[in-house]
């Protein structure tokens, strides 16, 4: 009989821990696009906000528990709870970015920290429900069936059946089958259908409320506009663009962004992965076009990742005798048709099949491990190697499959970015390609750069690359990216063998076992824009002639001054990335006038003549680019750049104000700080800065009033009451400089907390007698 009588509960807790899995699969998907990250660090941020929820939940309804005289009803309430915070989730993931920026806008461990709190915060109350749903039904179960060991294992068996049917019903049903708002709008209807009949078959007096409740929950949920909501989160994304198409799947979310100008972009899980601006189709359409010419004699074809098209577009043009792409995420195909003007129309032809493609589904990686295949190239699309998708094909154990895969003369082609890396991991993926492929060249396409590695020595056969570049559909597709002309071309070579070697030198490789990649965001900041990394590229580039054969002494000598060209265009690329328009302009001229041929320069001026890559957006972000990696002259005129568009940004002038203040411009940084105030008199951080460097400046009334200031905002800062008690203490007012020490002491963490103590430590030394002392 106990167990008839608690089987329905059993059942119930079994589609609650189906619920609970599903909101944390389709949560984090929602997560990574809104904040941006698709990394290690997004994953652990939303799981360990969940974890912590359920397990502040299980604690305090493990009190409660016993004491409800219904937990039956107690249980539907919850379900209750969680089901209509369900519904609402969609449309609060869109408040994140926003606050994100407000509470960690400073340094990367106040971003994190930002990060985590919104998170948290949103998530605290469903899984604080779910958390407690645990001890409630195993009290009903212990009851039910008459012993504590049995009743809880009952109970913990239900809920761990329904949380792994969750886990693979939404990712591998749900999602694919209604999209992110569909999933989310059925979990949190199966949570009130949930409730309202476990409220309808308990003892409550006040149980037809609460299921008219539900129900009118459940209609609210029916109606509401779920797809518009996750449209406007999408589209939000990517500020100034139109959502042009979008695809929930197992395997990602993929959407594609129409800018005012035309460009498209493709993301998928909120990563930009598919831009069509000419550094990004000059380099789509080189892993396909490149390993063709550079090959003697290739046959057999491997391109990893579809993405938009591109490279597999530009690699049909040159007819392999057997080709196939493997692609995880199957809605990036579909989107693919919207890039049909830049990857030759490679959907259509296959589909009429004008070309021997064979397109195939399926994880890259282990494709490879299981295809007993050689081939002559392979070639790397793959996503930013920091993604959480990604990292896996820039490891050696993943090349060390590739060169097993490749035949004696076989050539591994894959694009490795400039921005969004530091310096450190730049050179050590470099180092990682070299370590399995000795014979390793890079080929720099303005803003990206593409690797080329093979197990024998090789050199450019400049006869037969001209010959093959010659042919009609191929020379097409190469003008339409400046890059038809043979020397032009070559000239994107900047490092040959021994030039990487000479520039990635000894250090760490990147593995299966050790992935520095997955864990570098914190060292990434700032490198949105690759300057780090264009920069070590101009000072470490070599000439591409001593990897060049059978070349025309003519095409040798433009050759040579192409080269000089590119080294002028990479400063306009710098300039222009990192917001200075009139230098960019300069360099590209002086690239014209030593290269009159150079179309990328001549492109790129025409565009900043025309107002292009100008605007106080563009402006503050190099700023805080330049910012980051310690550049401050440069970030104060981005700043001012910006600021000349947008007087009233405030978040610039706090900015402005802070790299002021880092240079000793005390004066300056003031000027700021107050301009910012006269704006937004309520900014935390411009009142703590003023009362700082007031304190710096032996300005202490002025200190003792701004940080008062800033105390009245946030009472508990430590860092406002640590630097209140260095003014009290200056002041004289030392009973209160100790009390504020204290409280400081109280609130702080890591190094602040160690300078509170022996501040509060030495003063309080400072009072004692010397009979104390002794």
């Amino acid at each position: 009989g106990g167990v008839t009588r608690v089987l329905p509960i059993l059942v119930a807790f079994g589609a609650s821990g189906f619920t609970a899995l599903g909101y944390e699969v389709v949560w984090t998907r929602l997560l990574g696009i809104s904040l941006k990250g698709n990394t290690a660090y997004a994953f652990g941020t939303m799981l360990t906000s969940f974890l912590v929820g359920l397990a502040l939940g299980g604690a305090a309804f493990g009190r409660w528990a016993d004491r409800f005289e219904d937990p039956v009803a107690a249980f539907g309430a919850m379900e209750l709870g969680v089901g209509g915070f369900g519904l609402l989730s969609t449309f609060l993931f869109g408040t994140l970015p926003g606050v994100v920026e407000a509470v960690g806008c400073g340094s990367w461990w106040e971003y994190s920290g930002g990060r985590f709190l919104a998170a948290f915060v949103l998530m605290l109350f469903p899984t604080f429900l779910l958390g407690g749903v645990m001890p409630v039904v195993a009290r009903i179960c212990v009851l039910g069936l008459g012993g504590v060991g049995r009743g809880v294992g009952a109970a913990y068996a239900a809920d761990t059946v329904g949380a792994v049917l969750g886990a693979a019903g939404t990712g591998f049903v749900l999602m694919p089958l209604l999209g992110a708002g569909g999933t989310v709008r059925a979990l949190g209807l199966c949570n009130l259908t949930l409730g309202a009949c476990l409220l309808a078959f308990s003892g409550t007096r006040v149980k037809w409320g609460l299921v008219g409740g539900a129900v009118a929950l459940g209609a609210l949920g029916v109606s509401g506009g779920y797809g518009e909501a996750i449209r406007r989160l999408y589209e939000r994304s990517e500020p100034g663009s139109r959502l042009v198409f979008w695809r929930d799947g197992a395997a990602g979310t993929v959407t594609v962004h129409e800018f005012p100008d035309g460009r498209l972009l493709m993301k998928v899980n909120g990563g930009g992965e598919v831009p069509t601006d000419l550094a990004s189709l000059q380099t789509f359409k080189m892993l396909g076009h490149l390993p063709f010419l550079l090959h003697p004699n290739p046959e057999d074809v491997l391109v990893v990742a579809f993405g938009g098209g591109i490279a597999l577009g530009a690699a049909s043009l040159h007819r392999a005798r057997r080709m196939e792409c493997v692609e995880i995420v199957p809605g990036v195909v579909e989107a693919a048709e919207l890039f049909a003007r830049y990857n030759s129309g490679i959907l259509s032809k296959m589909a009429r099949g004008e070309v021997g493609v064979r397109l195939v589904v399926d994880d890259g990686r282990n494709y490879i491990l299981r295809s007993r295949r050689r081939y002559d190239v392979i070639t790397g699309d793959a996503t930013h190697p920091a993604s959480s998708d990604s990292w896996v094909l820039y490891t050696k154990e993943f090349y060390e499959l590739c060169r097993e895969h490749l035949k004696d003369e076989g050539i591994m082609v894959q694009w490795l970015p400039l921005h969004g890396l530091s310096e450190f991991d730049y050179r050590m993926l470099l180092r990682t390609f070299l370590s399995v492929f000795p014979h390793t060249s890079l080929w720099l396409f303005n803003e990206y750069t593409v690797m080329v590695g093979t197990m024998e020595p090789s050199r450019v056969d400049f006869e037969r690359l001209k010959a093959r570049m010659e042919e009609p559909s191929v020379a097409e597709d190469l003008r339409s990216v400046h890059l038809d002309d043979p020397v032009a071309l070559v000239s994107c070579l900047v490092m040959g063998e021994e030039d990487v070697r000479a520039f990635v030198g000894e250090g760490p490789i990147n593995t299966d076992g050790h992935p520095y990649i997955s864990f570098s965001e914190q060292r990434r900041r700032g490198t949105e824009a690759g300057l780090p990394n264009l920069l070590a590229l101009l000072h470490a580039r070599g000439s591409p002639l001593p990897y060049v054969a059978h070349i025309s002494s003519e095409d040798a000598r433009r050759l040579r001054v192409a080269s000089d060209a590119l080294a002028w265009r990479i400063r306009g690329n710098i300039f222009r990335k990192g917001g200075m328009p009139e230098e960019a302009k300069e360099a590209y001229r002086r690239a014209l006038e030593v290269w009159p041929e150079d179309m990328d320069s001549e492109s790129f001026l025409a565009e900043l003549e025309e107002g292009a890559y100008i605007s106080p957006y563009a402006y503050a972000k190099a700023g805080l680019a330049y910012e980051r990696a310690g550049r401050y002259r440069e970030a104060i005129r981005a700043y001012r750049r910006s600021l000349e568009a947008d007087p009233r940004n405030v978040k610039v002038l706090v900015n402005l104000g802070n790299v002021y203040a880092r240079l000793g411009m005390r004066r300056e940084a003031e000027e700021a700080y107050r301009e910012a105030l006269k704006i937004d008199s309520g900014r935390f951080e411009v009142h703590f800065n003023l009362g700082s460097l007031y304190y710096m400046e032996g300005k202490f009334a002025r200190a003792r009033e701004a940080l008062e200031r800033a105390r009245s905002i946030r009472p508990d800062s430590p860092a406002v009451l640590y630097y209140l008690g260095l003014v009290y203490e200056k002041e004289g007012e030392i009973s209160r400089a100790i009390k504020c020490y204290r409280l400081a002491s109280e609130r702080a963490e890591g190094p602040l907390k160690k300078a509170v103590q022996m501040r509060a430590a030495a003063l309080m030394g400072g009072l004692r007698t010397p009979e104390e002392g002794r």
